[in-house]
């Protein structure tokens, strides 16, 4: 009788509630554009979802995003197993990834637009009053790139781990080769965990995103650079049962 009492008050184990392959469509996904570009692509090739921005000619005041955000959100539990988000992405060996960024955010629901109204546009994690992402930053001259984990509240940015940048001297500065990474975040409302290749990068307290959360995948570029493509290989969250919808 206790045994089973122990199992019918057990916490719930977390179950796969997205597994993206990019096998076929983007059925589970909504395109998100962000600011002009001379051309993208939001599409899914060999098993890959691709992103790429094409900037030559833009306006040099806006920053470009384009990505995919799933229709789909969780919320982050307030106790029992954490939330977590898997992405494999490919850095894409980029030649000139200078003030390129690529990464994935949980961010919240759109606003609807109002009866008559156009909807509003759409806007990076970089400029929502909440989100919480992860993003590899090119590093000049552009082989290389940086891991920027950040919480953005109350309309402030928070770097979380930003792997020591900036270092003190400038001849330091230099990134890191990036390729095709797995990274992790398990959250919870008391813990944030950071893993790169199964690797613990960083823990830290739980951060305040509150209601549900969508993941976002994307890439991000100033103006002027021809087409920069980023790759994404699979995405997964795991959420313990009613943490999804």
């Amino acid at each position: 009788i206790l045994l089973c009492a122990a199992l019918t008050h057990a916490a719930p184990r977390p179950a796969t509630a997205l597994h993206e392959r990019f096998q076929g469509g983007l059925e589970a996904w909504e395109p998100v554009r962000v600011e002009d570009a001379r051309s993208d692509r939001i599409e899914v090739s060999k098993g890959r979802l691709v992103l790429s921005l094409d900037t030559l000619g833009t306006r040099d005041e806006t920053v470009k995003l384009r990505g995919v955000r799933s229709k789909r959100a969780w919320t982050i539990p307030s106790e029992g197993p954490p939330l977590r988000v898997e992405v494999e992405l490919d850095w894409n060996a980029q030649r000139n990834g200078c003030y390129l960024s690529a990464g994935f955010a949980l961010v919240p629901p759109t606003p609807a637009p109002q009866a008559g109204t156009p909807p509003p546009p759409e806007r990076a994690p970089h400029e929502l009053p909440a989100a919480l992402a992860f993003e590899f930053v090119g590093v000049p001259p552009g082989k290389n790139a940086r891991p920027f984990l950040w919480w953005r509240k109350a309309h402030g940015l928070r770097p979380l781990y930003t792997e020591g940048w900036p270092q003190p001297k400038r001849e330091q500065r230099t990134g890191r080769k990036v390729g095709r990474v797995r990274v992790a975040l398990e959250l919870s409302a008391k813990r944030l965990r950071l893993l790169e290749g199964g690797r613990e990068l960083y823990v830290g307290e739980g951060v305040s995103l509150v209601g549900p959360l969508h993941l976002l995948l994307f890439v991000r570029g100033h103006s002027n650079y021809s087409e920069r493509t980023v790759l994404f290989h699979e995405a997964r969250v795991s959420a313990a049962a009613g943490c999804g919808r």
